[in-house]
């Protein structure tokens, strides 16, 4: 299997894809269920919102569609914008256990995940400039908890990149998401932008917004919030 190697952090970002072979273990720095964690309620701030409560009382998912993603309504109103609607990712991810990095890399949204274990939808401005992605995956082999990865992932060295990744704080998240200002260290002042990811009913949501020139914008950060709660609903709503 080749190496980790992802081209950038971008809202089409490469990943490693191995089709047709055996997953590969990880080692990822432990893992935590959907059940995990504790009800969040609302918070304070000019991004406050309802939150789901962490914990559903319904069973994971254990099937991926494309109609588990949120739909248009729940993305910015950005003129102009090209709108791609849920959709399968057909393809397999594997990783390989010896790349740098590898450890780290669920926080850059590589996942292993068998065929048709991924959904997304996207909306994209300006060619690419300014994006909101949202990805549902279905892990080939267990939860990523995310606060430990936060935690121990400042650095990712994927061999001839580094990304600095550093925990932000957003209002009117659950809990038990974690969001990320994640950066290209290249020398050149590139910001990716902004991860927002969590683990609800047995599914990874990873919400990415880009805005490569000036950083994230408080609209973006009041839309990143609405997203991703409407995603944590729409899971929440769906059938056991």
């Amino acid at each position: 299997m080749s190496k980790v190697h992802v081209n950038r952090w971008r809202c089409d970002m490469r990943m490693v894809v191995v089709t047709g072979a055996a997953l590969c273990a990880v080692g990822l720095a432990g893992c935590a269920s959907s059940h995990d964690g504790r009800p969040s309620g609302s918070h304070a701030g000019p991004a406050a919102i309802e939150s789901t409560a962490a914990v559903s009382s319904k069973p994971d998912i254990a099937r991926m569609s494309e109609m588990l993603v949120v739909e248009r309504d729940s993305f910015p109103d950005l003129p102009g914008a090209d709108w791609r609607a849920p959709y399968m990712v057909e393809t397999s991810l594997s990783l390989d256990p010896s790349a740098p990095g590898v450890h780290c890399v669920p926080m850059l949204n590589l996942i292993p995940r068998a065929e048709d274990a991924a959904a997304r939808a996207s909306l994209k401005k300006g060619g690419g400039d300014e994006a909101f992605r949202v990805d549902l995956t279905l892990p080939a082999e267990g939860l990523p908890n995310w606060q430990d990865l936060s935690g121990k992932c400042g650095s990712i060295d994927e061999g001839n990149r580094q990304w600095v990744v550093t925990p932000r704080s957003v209002d009117g998240l659950p809990a038990w998401a974690v969001a990320s200002d994640i950066e290209l260290d290249d020398g050149q002042g590139d910001k990716p932008g902004l991860s927002i990811v969590g683990n609800y009913r047995g599914l990874v949501i990873y919400l990415q917004v880009h805005n490569r020139s000036t950083g994230i914008a408080d609209a973006d950060l009041i839309s990143s919030v609405k997203l991703f709660n409407d995603q944590v609903a729409k899971l929440e709503a769906a059938p056991a």
